[in-house]
């Protein structure tokens, strides 16, 4: 009982030891961040026209970050500080879809401005607009 009451103590004193300067700030700055890449799908809201009902979807990407991060903020409502980050939404350019569907479910790096979400189109708490991704390549250990 001592034992795990000295490593609850040591864990809440790193917890509190990382501070806002620790945290990845939000744009303009840019970040590299690294995870694997997921393709997503959202039903939005039945559009109805004068003949048919139809259902519309919408697909986003995420990368599920290897590490989780946090967000320092600016003390506005739209950059608030967020703990815990795990996923990000990804924002693409047009001319980026074609090679992003290449990389579903493989290890990549993303490199952008991050930003707070503000809208019902944003799936994650944390969006960043993409200026280049890339594929991670992992070298097999030898056995």
């Amino acid at each position: 009982m001592k034992y795990l009451t000295i490593v609850l103590m040591i864990h809440l004193v790193a917890i509190q030891n990382v501070s806002a300067n620790d945290c990845l700030p939000y744009e303009p700055a840019k970040q590299r961040l690294r995870g694997t890449l997921e393709r997503h799908v959202s039903v939005l809201s039945p559009v109805s026209s004068d003949r048919t009902a139809m259902t519309r979807y919408q697909t986003y990407w995420v990368l599920r970050l290897d590490e989780s991060q946090c967000m320092r903020g600016r003390g506005e409502d739209e950059n608030r500080p967020y703990g815990d980050v795990r996923t990000v939404q990804l924002h693409l350019a047009l001319s980026q879809y074609e090679r992003i569907k290449k990389l579903e479910g493989r290890s990549v790096w993303v490199r952008g401005a991050l930003w707070q979400a503000h809208s019902q189109y944003h799936y994650t708490e944390i969006l960043m607009s993409v200026d280049r991704l890339g594929l991670i390549h992992r070298i097999a250990q030898a056995r």
